[in-house]
């Protein structure tokens, strides 16, 4: 178990300038780099308008709007307390104002993994002695001669990843053609049974790998567990207190579960928690190796 209080970490810029450069991140939780299960738990902030191309990625993200909004200023727009859920290979663009996201960013159902913010940073040098990111678009100084799957112009994340593993990024068939909008307020809450005081919505569940969005409010006084059942799972208190023996609870504390690990803990205020379940991978399949940052470079 790992657990991370927000106010704790300080905002930074981002170190690769694939994206927007105003954008701040506070870096919570990251996985394990080379599995399926990789992921990257971050608040985003952006200050002013902040714009992206229409891009997609090859990872599954799931964005929860805490302030202001965020979209591309149409049907996909969040906000806050609204959830957008990014399945990979689903095209999307960014046209917002001021905002503050709780993003992740994971490894979605065809196993392909994701690659951190970390070994973004370490090629992002290496990329611009080729050329110019601008815009969330990559511009090669020499557009002659480009080996196959090499493009002039490239999305800055795509051409980054290309960069790392040192083969042209594959895109699953989208399976949603549009990120997915759901509203909590708009969702049922049904007490736990288990639990006392306990009770909990579903936002999504998403591909047969059960990647699961829901939320659990807890009662003043009551006690309540969380396992991370058959995959990771990863949790935001949104609201309110609560004591784990010596560790306190807060709003803005973020936990990862890995499988088989539990949060028993009793509110001492009322709460409220987001919770995300990571998608299920058998045995045989988390150990297959996939390349990072390091061992492309090897």
């Amino acid at each position: 178990m790992r657990i991370v209080h927000d106010k704790d970490v300080p905002f930074e810029k981002t170190r690769s300038r694939h994206r927007d450069p105003t954008l701040e991140f506070k870096y919570l939780i990251h996985g394990a780099p080379g599995t399926p299960h990789n992921f990257e738990f971050t608040l985003a902030k952006s200050a002013g308008r902040f714009r992206s191309p229409r891009h997609r990625h090859n990872f599954d993200q799931i964005r929860l709007c805490l302030e202001g909004t965020f979209g591309g200023g149409k049907d996909d727009t969040l906000h806050p307390g609204q959830v957008g859920y990014y399945g990979e290979g689903t095209y999307y663009s960014i046209d917002s104002t001021d905002s503050v996201v709780l993003l992740l960013q994971f490894g979605g159902a065809n196993g392909d993994g994701f690659t951190h913010y970390e070994e973004l940073h370490k090629a992002y040098p290496e990329m611009a002695k080729l050329g110019e990111f601008r815009d969330g678009v990559f511009f090669r100084h020499d557009r002659s001669n480009l080996p196959p799957g090499v493009k002039a112009n490239q999305d800055g994340y795509e051409a980054l990843w290309q960069h790392i593993h040192g083969k042209p990024v594959t895109y699953p068939k989208p399976r949603y053609r549009a990120p997915v909008v759901m509203d909590p307020e708009a969702a049922k809450w049904l007490p736990d049974a288990a639990q006392p005081g306990v009770s909990r919505c579903t936002l999504g569940n998403f591909t047969e790998r059960a990647i699961t969005i829901a939320e659990v409010k807890v009662d003043k006084g009551a006690e309540w567990i969380e396992k991370a059942e058959r995959a990771p799972k990863l949790l935001y208190v949104l609201d309110g207190e609560a004591a784990m023996g010596k560790e306190t609870l807060l709003k803005g504390t973020a936990i990862e579960l890995q499988t088989g690990e539990e949060v028993r803990a009793t509110a001492l205020t009322e709460m409220k928690v987001y919770t995300i379940t990571l998608p299920y991978f058998s045995a045989e399949e988390l150990v297959t190796e996939r390349p990072t940052a390091c061992t492309a470079a090897a």
